[in-house]
């Protein structure tokens, strides 16, 4: 099957194919132009799902009251990986790899990054590498550090608050 732009040019083509075991449908979009392919799935109830794939970008978006633009990765035989790559070689120690960022809105309906997860190769030396994990939040509009894990150990930025440890209660629990 072939489709066609809002220009009536070739805009990519779909294949399906099926075996034992599995079952597989590939979209190739025309390099020449902008190839994003939009899956989705609505209803007479106005309930929407949708999955965006371009050459940069996934989108998930829904707009149902159950799960909306959530992402499931299950594996029902062993470890479901949520696997971030940065392809290309780091020049430099202290290089973000990957991060996880969390988005919300406002009160002025103002789209607002509140928390992020940087995953950092500390050092890129072959054969003595390190890593360390940066946890961020905002605190009065301004992005903070908070937790770091790293091979020396776990720094943390601000107030600590526990109420036992090792199921001994803690005076005060606030350090």
């Amino acid at each position: 099957t072939y489709y066609t732009n809002a220009d009536n040019q070739t805009a990519g083509s779909s294949t399906s194919t099926s075996g034992y075991g599995f079952s597989k449908i590939e979209f190739t979009g025309n390099s020449a132009g902008h190839s994003t392919i939009d899956f989705s799935v609505s209803d007479n109830s106005n309930y929407t799902e949708k999955l965006s794939l371009s050459s940069s970008l996934v989108e998930i978006y829904g707009n149902t009251n159950i799960k909306d633009g959530w992402l499931q990765i299950e594996d029902t035989t062993g470890e479901s990986i949520l696997y971030l790559f940065r392809s290309e070689t780091p020049t430099a120690d202290n290089t973000v790899v990957g991060s996880i960022q969390g988005y919300g809105r406002d009160d002025g309906g103002n789209v607002v990054k509140y928390t992020q997860i940087d995953h950092v190769a500390q050092d890129i030396t072959d054969g003595t590498e390190d890593g360390k994990i940066v946890f961020k939040t905002i605190a009065n509009g301004a992005e903070t550090e908070r937790m770091v894990v790293d091979p020396d150990g776990i720094t943390v930025t601000g107030t600590v608050t526990a109420d036992t440890l090792d199921g001994t209660v803690i005076d005060g629990g606030t350090y």
